[in-house]
């Protein structure tokens, strides 16, 4: 693990992280110094340890009609950093079949700039080659959690807001802080 090395974190914040594995969200959540919360498919729920697991490492399971509706996800989103708690998202939007990072959504800079929350980027190694989709089981690896600057998000409000250039900016500022992270692996 690089990157936090006796850092005070805000709260709440937004922890944005690339994902290849079911393994990144329990792996992030054991590592990140605090409690997070994040969605999870409510399916992960239905194997008792992995839901035991989720559970205790602040999943809060999100059934598939739900989360076609993406409005609602966002208002459940805005409530968990409204609460105070800070959020695992993982922008990409789904667990990347050949371990590179995709584009990212749009999603975690409208929530980073409608809360006025923070982003700390958060790249995962390894998991990819140990768990990826489709895998029965997890092959032995080296994983390595490689931690960024924090992002505030006052630098990219526009004039109106938080419109979507300011999401633009904001979204391609962490994309080139997560393709950074991987490269420093």
């Amino acid at each position: 693990m690089r990157g936090l090395d006796g850092r005070s974190l805000p709260t709440p914040l937004i922890v944005a992280s690339n994902h290849c594995s079911h393994l990144d969200p329990p792996l992030v959540g054991s590592f990140f110094p605090g409690e997070l919360c994040y969605l999870a498919k409510e399916e992960l729920f239905q194997n008792p340890f992995m839901g035991w697991m989720l559970t205790h490492l602040g999943a809060c399971p999100v059934r598939r009609e739900d989360a076609q509706g993406a409005g609602g996800v966002m208002r459940l989103m805005l409530k968990i950093l409204r609460d105070g708690r800070s959020l695992l998202i993982f922008p990409e939007g789904t667990r990347s079949l050949d371990g590179r990072l995709k584009p990212l959504e749009e999603g975690v800079a409208f929530l980073s700039l409608k809360a006025n929350v923070p982003i700390l980027p958060v790249f995962v190694r390894g998991t990819f080659e140990a768990f990826p989709k489709g895998a029965k089981m997890p092959r032995r690896g080296s994983i390595t959690l490689n931690f960024g600057e924090i992002i505030t998000p006052e630098p990219f409000v526009d004039a109106n807001g938080n419109g979507k250039e300011a999401r633009g900016k904001l979204l391609s500022t962490l994309e080139e802080s997560l393709r950074g992270l991987g490269r420093d692996l």
